[in-house]
């Protein structure tokens, strides 16, 4: 590999690519492997560039009306971000979630912020904050549809081709997403369906958290339709 690669560079897609036999490789799969094992042989500094690659890579990804109604397909940028998220989940979902549930969307250097930043996450607040402050989408704006379906874009193919834990923190992602537009007992299932297999459940607490008290003050969790705007993750 070359030392590029060990700051988070296109070196791992380099070597995968000198390799590929057909126009199909490096598949998306092989692709998360490769850049997990250089982002674990890099050092401190390193590991932040890949951090900051991750959340240049999540805003182009979201960016490209191309991926709209489907899946992201850019190779490179899907196995920086898989990689990332499996080091820090708890960060990536902490960003994840502010691009997709805050109106008043964070920019890149905050997101940068959110992966660099090692304090525990704080998922109780954030969502009190993202789906019931003062300034939150209500549950049926357009809007809040269009940017979770464009997130559920980018997050599908590395749902499906990352190892199992960062496919478990997806759904729990997808958990949050569901109780913002107002499906509390959706939310609930898919917070029973991954418990089990996360290695940190605080999302999955703050989320079964605000379900409960939202049903408990009035809402019934019959669901407003998840209208996710894109495929399944």
């Amino acid at each position: 590999m070359t030392d590029n690669a060990r700051t988070g560079g296109p070196g791992f897609m380099l070597a995968l690519e000198a390799r590929a036999t057909g126009p199909d490789e490096p598949d998306l799969n092989t692709a998360i492997a490769a850049a997990r094992d250089e982002y674990r042989d890099g050092d401190a500094d390193a590991r932040r560039m890949w951090s900051d690659a991750a959340a240049h890579d999540w805003d182009m990804l979201c960016a490209d009306p191309v991926t709209r109604g489907e899946w992201a397909s850019d190779v490179r940028r899907l196995a920086i971000l898989a990689t990332v998220f499996e080091a820090v989940p708890e960060r990536a979902e902490r960003m994840i979630l502010t691009w997709a549930l805050d109106p008043d969307e964070p920019s890149r250097a905050d997101m940068r912020g959110m992966l660099g930043d090692e304090r525990p996450v704080d998922f109780d607040r954030l969502l009190d904050d993202l789906t019931d402050g003062a300034c939150a989408y209500a549950p049926g704006d357009d809007l809040l549809a269009d940017r979770i379906g464009t997130a559920s874009n980018v997050l599908g193919p590395i749902a499906e081709n990352a190892p199992d834990v960062v496919a478990y923190a997806i759904t729990s992602l997808k958990a949050a997403f569901t109780l913002a537009q107002g499906d509390l007992a959706e939310a609930m299932d898919l917070i029973a369906f991954c418990r089990p297999h996360l290695d940190s459940t605080r999302l999955a607490d703050a989320v079964e958290a605000q379900a409960r008290a939202r049903a408990q003050s009035g809402g019934d969790g019959m669901g407003m339709g998840m209208a996710m705007g894109g495929p399944t993750l």
